[in-house]
């Protein structure tokens, strides 16, 4: 009797870059509005200035030289993002909102469970873990829209 393998589902994984690559972790659901639909991505930007559109769960690392890490209300807050390397003398946080909402965004960042990481919300919803964030300071991360994003 022949067995087949049971094919397990696993979350996606990027591959390590040679150059600047776009790494785009957001599957949106058309049921949810703009919600990333597809769960937990390992976006790895490896050489190169890379740009990082970070999903629901993802675990996001830029790798080497200056990288682009992209957060928006697609992440679900159930399942925030993490931003595994960021550099504050290398890297940039970008965090797009929609200009056509009645809410005026706010950014703000707070102290993490973990010493030494810190929590990127948007209108008070958390966006992102920032592992051993160091100073990073809101002047640091980036609010556009999606206009903006689209210019990068």
């Amino acid at each position: 009797m022949r067995r087949h393998a049971r094919r397990r589902s696993r979350p996606r994984r990027a591959a390590y870059g040679k150059g600047d690559d776009l790494r785009n972790g957001v599957v949106p659901s058309g049921e949810i509005g703009n919600m990333d639909a597809d769960g937990t991505d390992y976006l790895n930007g490896g050489a190169g200035a890379d740009k990082l559109m970070t999903g629901s769960g993802d675990w996001t690392s830029g790798g080497e030289e200056d990288d682009l890490f992209v957060l928006g209300d697609w992440i679900d807050p159930a399942a925030p993002a993490t931003i595994a390397d960021y550099d504050q003398s290398l890297d940039q946080i970008v965090v797009v909102y929609d200009p056509e909402s009645a809410t005026a965004p706010e950014l703000t960042l707070e102290p993490s469970e973990t010493e030494g990481n810190l929590w990127i919300t948007l209108n008070g919803v958390r966006l992102a873990e920032v592992i051993d964030a160091g100073a990073l300071t809101t002047d640091d991360v980036l609010l556009i829209t999606p206009a903006e994003l689209a210019a990068l």
